[in-house]
């Protein structure tokens, strides 16, 4: 019984130190110059929480108040500083030259919540808390300058991601470092990349889309009509691809009686232009509006493309489908425009953000449903099975009586 006690304390212990260590993320820090003439070491598996980290910049800058500037990832672990490709290179190259000649430099591997600790910095502290402007640099010390990193961009990978960041650090660190003598660099990540929340991916993807040039937005008469790809619309004439990915000037709205269509023009890999109509209709008497097909115009050629699946919502609602979307003409097979993550859109919107409840299309016979269906109906015919056998057992309809005469059969010879 203490085995098993000492067992379940053992494991509670690890399930504690492990979930504190996903809490924390790392924190490279360097100075330009010394601000303590004893350096404290901090040792290499140590975890700092906020208290104590606010109490280890605070014994930096308590003296000579030195300006501090913020560098924050997203999300930052461990293994991005230790990452090297296969001619040993890794993801912060700018980074190992600018520590090199720094008076001092610390990592510490886990720091939980670093950011709630720089807050308290300058709420007890009186220092000023700044986002990074090129144009408007500060110019005198107490003041934590705070430089959030770029998103990704598409088809970035995360080492790539991670060398366009060092080059950023570089140059900001670089401009600032003409403007103050003492600077305080801080290196660190919102939360570590192993325990990244649901709600936060799927907050900076929807940053991601909002921040795409393929976003498609016009407004008529106090309503605002919006298309949003999930990625780079794809069109496919014949043998050609074009990736609409920017268009031309901004997209204009045509209202008419019963429909609305929002325009928007791309340039195909020749220079040509192209001008699609994306036409919605709105139904008062069922509340709902539409996206009934797409015109296509390419030089003297146009054609309708619809769409292989409904595009209908409630109005004050918006369309959403992370599944290709696909336009086509009826009558034409080797015309094609495709979304080929999906999309969302909304018409008759009041500001330019989606507004209520999102509408993605499920389809009644969802490969799970087929899935139970084809399971339970192999499980039926064993059953049926199992029962017809059951049924075709046939018993003897004659039995010896112990006190009476035996039945005996004659043998056939």
């Amino acid at each position: 019984m203490a085995n098993f006690r000492n067992k379940c304390l053992l494991s509670i212990l690890l399930f504690s130190l492990f979930n504190c260590a996903l809490s924390g993320v790392p924190v490279l820090l360097w100075e330009s110059s010394s601000t303590l003439e004893k350096q404290e070491i901090i040792p290499a598996l140590y975890q700092l929480d906020t208290d104590e980290f606010s109490n280890h910049i605070w014994k930096k800058v308590h003296t000579h108040k030195p300006l501090i500037v913020v560098f924050i990832e997203e999300t930052l672990s461990v293994e991005d500083f230790s990452w090297q490709d296969v001619q040993h290179q890794g993801s912060f190259p700018q980074l190992r030259n600018l520590t090199k000649t720094s008076a001092r430099v610390e990592f510490i591997p886990s720091v939980e919540y670093p950011l709630d600790a720089l807050k308290t910095l300058v709420e007890n502290h009186k220092y000023q808390w700044e986002k990074y402007d090129r144009n408007n640099l500060p110019t005198k010390g107490s003041v934590l300058l705070e430089v959030k990193m770029q998103d990704p961009l598409n088809n970035e990978d995360r080492p790539d991601l991670l060398r366009r960041h060092d080059k950023n650090i570089a140059e900001i660190y670089s401009q600032l470092l003409s403007k103050h003598s003492s600077i305080i660099a801080i290196f660190t990540g919102k939360q570590s990349s192993w325990v990244e929340l649901e709600s936060n991916r799927v907050r900076r993807e929807a940053d991601e889309i909002n921040s795409s040039s393929t976003r498609i937005l016009g407004s008529s008469k106090n309503n605002y009509y919006r298309i949003e790809p999930y990625a780079s619309p794809v069109l496919q004439v014949r043998n050609e691809t074009v990736y609409l990915n920017t268009s031309i000037g901004q997209p204009q709205m045509d209202d008419r009686t019963n429909f609305t269509r929002l325009i928007i023009q791309y340039k195909d890999n020749n220079g040509s232009k192209l001008i699609f109509r994306y036409r919605f209709e709105k139904d008062e008497e069922k509340n709902t509006w539409s996206l009934n097909y797409v015109e296509f115009q390419s030089d003297s050629n146009a054609y309708e493309l619809y769409p292989e699946k409904d595009i209908t919502a409630s109005i004050g609602k918006s369309f959403s489908d992370s599944n290709p979307v696909i336009f086509k003409p009826k009558n034409e097979s080797d015309i094609e425009l495709r979304f080929p993550k999906g999309l969302q859109a909304q018409p008759y919107m009041e500001d330019m953000e989606f507004n209520g409840t999102e509408v993605t299309p499920v389809g009644f016979f969802t490969p799970a449903i087929w899935s139970g269906l084809i399971t339970s109906f192999l499980l039926g015919l064993v059953l049926t099975w199992g029962i017809v056998m059951l049924l075709d057992i046939k018993t003897m309809d004659r039995f010896d009586d112990p006190k009476g005469k035996t039945i005996s059969t004659a043998a056939a010879e």
